[in-house]
């Protein structure tokens, strides 16, 4: 499993529910999903220019989020691969996503990763539909 044909760093990764999916947050643009059982890129969900920091499927396993640079989650219905809206944070970039235990919220970690601002790590917690 890689993050496609170029040298590309991976950023961030995430399970499905079932475990039968892998989804693979790359430097070099969409969010890359793998079949588990044999290592196969599936698909790619997302844009082709953001980076994907942070990733993660939501409990019921309908919809994967990704964390992006400046500072938006990005949110993919995965059975058509519309896209579902974002959350705009203007909090830096998002460097990390996790639901509440009943799946009513979304955790995000946000900061500046290069350190070249004024922009602090912070915490956000989100209702989420």
């Amino acid at each position: 499993m890689s993050c496609g044909p170029h040298p590309s760093s991976v950023l961030s990764v995430a399970f499905s529910g079932d475990g039968r999916t892998l989804a693979a947050g790359c430097m070099s643009g969409p969010v890359r999903l793998f079949d588990v059982a044999s290592g196969k890129e599936k698909e790619t969900v997302g844009k082709n220019w953001n980076p994907a920091w942070a990733v993660s499927f939501t409990p019921d396993g309908q919809k994967l989020l990704a964390g992006i640079n400046d500072g938006a989650v990005e949110i993919w219905h995965l059975a058509d691969h519309k896209e579902g809206g974002a959350l705009t944070t203007k909090r830096g970039y998002v460097t990390s996503l996790v639901f509440t235990p009943d799946g009513k919220k979304l955790i995000t970690g946000h900061g500046n990763i290069y350190n070249d601002s004024d922009i602090p790590g912070v915490i956000g917690i989100w209702d989420f539909p």
